[in-house]
């Protein structure tokens, strides 16, 4: 068992204070006081780990940009409660194939841009000798990308990556190819019209020395 108390804040930054059309240099610093306590317990001789966590988050001045007469602006957006609860469990099913999950659910009291009420994610990697195979499941529901009105945003993507390493961890060349958003899923994060990439592939290398 763990409990926390934090607060902290952020600063506006130059693009927020002074550059392009929706800056404002009358930006407040935003803050937020941060209180969790979670739970954890291992079963299956600790292969297998699962902890709840609940949160409640009390903060204020938010920084968002907003119409106002017809033109985009920031503004601080005033005082903000958020609370909610996260699961996370891990699983070692063998020595070279685990999983893991991640739940979590978001109540606002106000329509926060980039705030999903719901985000579940899953990735399982399995490592047969020198082949690292992964894969990950994101799904996102209730996100708000506008506030003026209120629009959100609900989406899942599918990304895997697989890669070999030739010589050890400490010292070595590892390849990889990764696929992101593989079932081109279309969906906007930052604001209304700003859609996201379909599926993309990369490939490069790591070198440890």
């Amino acid at each position: 068992m763990k409990a926390s108390l934090s607060k902290g804040f952020r600063s506006p930054n130059l693009r927020e204070l002074y550059l392009y059309n929706p800056q404002n240099p009358d930006l407040r610093p935003e803050s937020m006081l941060t209180y969790e306590a979670s739970f954890g317990q291992s079963f299956l001789d600790g292969r297998l780990y699962t902890e709840l966590t609940g949160f409640f988050i009390d903060g204020k001045d938010m920084i968002e940009t907003r119409m106002v007469d017809g033109a985009p602006l920031n503004l601080n957006v005033g005082r903000f409660i958020n609370k909610g609860i996260e699961l996370e469990t891990r699983y070692q099913v063998l020595n070279n194939l685990h999983f893991n999950m991640n739940y979590s659910y978001l109540h606002t009291d106000k329509a926060l841009i980039a705030a999903p009420t719901h985000k579940f994610v899953a990735n399982a990697t399995y490592k047969p000798g020198r082949f690292t195979l992964n894969m990950n499941v994101q799904s996102i529901h209730g996100l708000y990308i506008a506030t003026d009105p209120n629009i959100q945003e609900d989406y899942t993507t599918l990304n895997a990556k697989i890669a070999y390493q030739f010589g050890d961890y400490q010292k070595g060349l590892n390849l990889f190819l990764k696929g992101e958003n593989l079932t081109a899923a279309r969906y906007q994060i930052i604001g209304e019209g700003y859609y996201m990439p379909k599926a993309i592939f990369m490939g490069g290398f790591d070198i440890t020395f």
